[in-house]
């Protein structure tokens, strides 16, 4: 017998033994002084005392059920024991203070939320050369070729 979306007793076992957990982009904003970054962060009816915040590098993150926000910044953040959360239960707001690790620095493109929520690219260790340096001409290459596998150079003449 042919089993329909949604009829088949395994399927529903599956949905109602791992239901689906969704998480949301809490809505936020962000500010800056001179010692914090401080991004405002709106979630009414949490528990504070599950409230999650990782800060390492240029990465923040915050968590707490149902909500998830993933910061990458262009600048460095330091933990140092100056870093602190307010919450106002009638706003439902949490306030991070993210310290800087260069007191004064300016934090660029704190109005580009979308690129502040992509992750960093990782770094590759491939080699790679300098696309802008001169070009030299054929026979410069052809001498240094020569001379890297211990042959004699003999200049060709160019046919017009």
């Amino acid at each position: 017998t042919q089993s329909t979306w949604g009829h088949d007793p395994c399927f529903c076992f599956a949905l109602y033994a791992c239901p689906l957990k969704m998480l949301i982009t809490p809505s936020f904003s962000l500010d800056q002084d001179e010692e914090f970054v401080i991004v405002t962060i709106k979630t009414p009816y949490v528990k504070v005392s599950d409230v999650d915040m990782y800060l390492e590098g240029c990465t923040f993150k915050f968590y707490v059920k149902p909500y998830l926000l993933h910061l990458t910044f262009r600048q460095m953040l330091v933990e140092n024991g100056t870093e602190k959360a307010t919450y106002d239960v009638d706003t439902g707001l949490i306030k991070c203070f993210l310290p800087k690790a260069t007191r004064g620095e300016l934090f660029e493109d704190l109005d580009m939320i979308s690129k502040l929520m992509q992750p960093k690219k990782q770094q590759t260790n491939t080699r790679t050369t300098d696309i802008r340096k001169p070009i030299q001409s054929l026979s410069d290459e052809r001498r240094k070729l020569a001379e890297l596998i211990g042959e004699p150079y003999v200049e060709e003449e160019e046919e017009e």
